[in-house]
């Protein structure tokens, strides 16, 4: 990936891939913390962290993929940096821009609705408990909401953010993937070259770090 704000084969990126880099390196890092805090029973602080794991691969990838979400009309939360996007706002470009399948279910309703539904909605209902036990004002605003000083309940609670979180990240290394398989069959000079495709898949950023290849 080129330098902030710079240009590779006609393609804009806002972060550069070192930036990508740590990004990939938060989502392992919190990822590998949250699992720490949970043999500990911290099953809040680990809720906490496996949704930020979430949140830090959904904006490497989004950043990877800022020329077709432009393109798509994608790059379209308030803000144009998008590093000051919300987890809220990152998932809703992955959901429409078909990363994470989607049964489209409303954004609101009954928390646990959302679980009827596939990946993409199941990441709602992340998105919502992760709000509600960092921001007190969202926790007010729930009707459901976590019992934070239930054990047996956050550990069950924990336990299904986490598997959540795994699914996103299976859904997300498949659309990284498909820039190695882009860039193993393009021809320099025809349409997006093979190189900056390898420039933009140097990170791999949405694996935890024990699945990750080492980039270099």
């Amino acid at each position: 990936m080129p330098a902030s704000g710079q240009q590779a084969d006609g393609l804009h990126f806002t972060i550069t891939g070192q930036q990508a880099r740590e990004l990939a390196d938060l989502a392992g890092n919190l990822a590998a913390e949250a699992a720490r805090c949970a043999e500990g029973s911290h099953w809040v602080a680990a809720t906490m962290l496996i949704s930020g794991s979430a949140e830090a691969a959904l904006l490497a990838t989004a950043c990877v993929f800022e020329p077709e979400l432009r393109d798509m009309g994608l790059w379209t939360p308030p803000k144009d940096d998008p590093t000051r996007w919300t987890l809220g706002q990152l998932a809703e470009v992955a959901r429409r821009a078909a990363w994470l399948p989607s049964a489209h279910l409303g954004a609101r309703g009954e928390i646990f609705a959302h679980l009827d539904g596939q990946a993409g909605d199941a990441l709602r209902f992340a998105e919502r408990l992760r709000n509600m036990i960092v921001h007190p004002g969202a926790y007010i605003r729930e009707t459901l909401r976590p019992d934070v000083n239930n054990e047996q309940h956050m550990q069950l609670t924990y336990q299904l953010t986490d598997g959540i979180v795994a699914e996103i990240f299976e859904h997300l290394a498949a659309q990284m993937n498909t820039l190695s398989i882009e860039a193993k069959t393009t021809e320099p000079g025809a349409g997006r070259s093979a190189d900056a495709n390898q420039a933009r898949n140097d990170g791999e950023p949405i694996h935890p770090p024990e699945q990750r290849s080492n980039p270099d």
